[in-house]
């Protein structure tokens, strides 16, 4: 229940404040500033600053500021042990996609500051789309963007977590492949504030798609908890998926991509994901077809998921390779402002005045190495240095 409260009161500090961060400038930050501002006012902020870092394509120093406001998990029992060795790994994407024929709601949950887990449902579009699901709905998105499904990307001003890179690709990718996105966050100060209020919202505002389109099926991205389907007690209650169940009838076929994860220091990992090593996200399986979803017993969620540790491929996450990406080094005489710089590429088609760049690094003097990651296209690439300078170039990648 603890980390249900410490993640509600962040989401809740960030939501107050986003409506100011619209702007280049104040989501995309050098890493001095977002440490010299973690600690401002005498709180550390730990987990504002692994997000901070996460706008900014540093996967690095988004674990590492993870790892200080992670407490560590408990000893498992002996017999919690020999369940879990019941079980073997499966590709995840693939049995996803094989349950998406009977499915009619799929909830998948992410942390918010690890975009590997944005990059894996940006994988399940295409199959998704191919057994029918038409709908994506992310907690994130400002329900006053009309435009973005005829846009077909998304702006600063779209969300809050989707102005990071690999959420706004994944909006771009669905918006291409012919889902429509929509917004589903709860939209008063009134029911924002009161956690059992915006589970409930939350729920009746994914029901208004099936009130609309009754044979629709449903991909809904969401934050931590809001995927769990037992009671949790407390100011919550029920959550989201729970309310949803309720409301509709449908048993929503839930995903939890955040707890077999890695983290810097394998003290607080998982104990389950310490005893597996996969090569691909994956599901695990016993014998009989069972999935494992938590210690024996439990209930929250019907699926929790492993992920891979991550390998770096020229100073950059093996993740973001997927999709037939490929590695982008800017012509160092293009670095005219200065060191460091934030370099940030855009979709030519695109206003980088607005839109959600679709990768963004910080280069310091000493990381001439450290390549953007781009499918085959055009693009603007806007470089900022320290104190304003700018210089923005064409950039095609063949």
């Amino acid at each position: 229940m603890l980390a249900v409260i410490s993640f509600g009161l962040i989401f809740l500090s960030i939501i107050s404040h986003a409506q100011t961060r619209f702007n280049n400038e104040n989501v995309y930050k050098f890493s001095d500033e977002i440490i010299k501002n973690f600690d401002k006012g005498g709180k550390t902020d730990f987990a504002k600053a692994a997000q901070d870092f996460s706008f900014i394509g540093d996967y690095k120093n988004v674990l590492l500021f993870d790892g200080k406001f992670r407490q560590p998990y408990a000893t498992i029992k002996n017999s919690d042990s020999s369940f879990f060795k019941k079980f073997h790994t499966v590709e995840a994407a693939e049995y996803i996609i094989s349950r998406a024929d009977k499915e009619r709601i799929i909830i998948i949950n992410e942390a918010h500051h690890f975009p590997y887990h944005r990059v894996f449902i940006a994988s399940l579009l295409p199959g998704l789309y191919a057994k029918g699901f038409r709908y994506y709905g992310a907690e994130t998105l400002n329900f006053s963007d009309s435009l973005i499904n005829e846009r077909k990307y998304p702006l600063l001003s779209s969300g809050y977590y989707t102005a990071e890179p690999q959420f706004g690709n994944l909006v771009r990718d669905a918006l291409t492949q012919g889902f429509r996105v929509f917004a589903y966050e709860a939209r008063t100060k009134e029911t924002i504030s009161n956690p059992k209020l915006r589970e409930i919202e939350q729920a009746k505002n994914i029901q208004q798609v099936l009130n609309r389109d009754p044979s629709a099926k449903i991909l809904i991205h969401a934050g931590y908890d809001h995927i769990r389907e037992d009671s949790l007690g407390g100011s919550w209650e029920k959550a989201m998926a729970s309310r949803l169940k309720e409301l509709t009838g449908i048993n929503p076929f839930t995903i939890n991509q955040e707890v077999l994860t890695e983290r810097i220091d394998p003290s607080l990992e998982n104990p389950f994901f310490k005893m597996v090593s996969v090569q691909v996200p994956s599901i695990l399986l016993d014998g009989s077809g069972n999935v494992f979803s938590g210690p024996e017993g439990t209930n929250y969620y019907d699926v929790r998921m492993c992920h891979p540790r991550t390998k770096y491929i020229e100073n950059r996450p093996h993740w973001l390779f997927n999709n037939n990406r490929k590695a982008v080094l800017i012509d160092k005489k293009k670095l005219i402002v200065g060191f460091p710089c934030l370099v940030q590429a855009y979709k030519s088609n695109e206003d980088p005045a607005v839109a959600v760049p679709v990768d963004v690094i910080e280069i310091s003097s000493g990381e001439m190495n450290k390549p953007l990651v781009l499918t085959t296209g055009d693009y603007k690439v806007l470089i900022k240095g320290i104190g304003g300078k700018e210089n923005m170039i064409d950039l095609s990648v063949k």
